[in-house]
């Protein structure tokens, strides 16, 4: 129930993130602070993701799911090495952190568990008919398009002029998914609002941790976040309970 949702903050988090980048460009250790926060959200997509489709096409792989999940929280670990990322790229539109071997390993893993995630939506959507069919076919556009476009982003890190294009990936992807919801729809429209209010209520408390100024608030602010995402998948999941019912 929280999976999209949390791809959808996570994908905030980078648009956010780099926002603030392009305007640290002049300050290496600046610019790399915001690039990792970047990869600490962008490093558990391809776990949620996969996750995402697993749950909708009912193809749950008790062998894949756990490893997506492990080998994303050890990659957002590793964003913050050197040995991840070091140095900055410049470009006429702004800057972007230098690939080092470790995030070629991480390509890896991101390609493998996006093509695992289109591998579970095309083959189902080979099989089923109607209305079902349907919203399968806007779900694998929208995935389509943000691993396509969205994928451009991680150009720059390898000294490839690539202008960042990749940010209007986000936009249309959520347009279609709204659309599919709305309009055949997608997902239960209770669940969505419940999982989208909680979504931007610990959005914000997540912002909140990055602009602390001292490390009292920091440690608040974290405890703070982690008690509203746990009491935010309760209120999720009475909601899946009362929409079951």
């Amino acid at each position: 129930a929280i999976s999209w949702p949390s791809s959808l903050v996570r994908a905030t988090v980078w648009l956010f993130s780099t926002s603030i980048l392009f305007r640290s460009c002049a300050v290496e250790d600046s610019a790399l602070f915001w690039e990792r926060i970047i990869y600490s959200a962008v490093s558990m997509v391809p776990a949620l993701v996969y996750h995402f489709s697993s749950l909708l096409t009912n193809r749950r792989n008790k062998l894949f799911l756990p490893i997506s999940y492990l080998l994303g929280l050890t990659f957002l670990t590793l964003s913050w090495s050197t040995n991840f990322v070091d140095g900055l790229n410049y470009f006429t539109w702004g800057c972007h952190s230098k690939a080092q071997y470790l995030h070629h390993i991480f390509l890896g893993y991101f390609v493998i568990f996006i093509f695992l995630n289109f591998y579970n939506i095309f083959t189902t959507l080979r099989k089923e008919t109607g209305m079902y069919r349907v919203q399968l076919i806007y779900v694998f556009w929208a995935l389509f398009f943000l691993a396509v476009v969205g994928s451009t982003g991680f150009l720059p890190a390898y000294g490839i002029n690539a202008y960042q294009v990749s940010y209007i990936s986000g936009l249309v992807t959520v347009v279609i998914f709204a659309y599919a919801i709305l309009k055949h729809n997608l997902l239960d429209i209770k669940i969505i609002a419940t999982e989208l209010l909680t979504a931007a209520l610990l959005l914000i408390l997540l912002i909140q941790v990055f602009l602390a100024d001292s490390v009292e608030k920091i440690i608040i602010n974290t405890v703070v976040f982690l008690i509203a995402t746990f009491f935010g998948v309760l209120i999720i999941r009475s909601v899946l309970r009362e929409v079951k019912t």
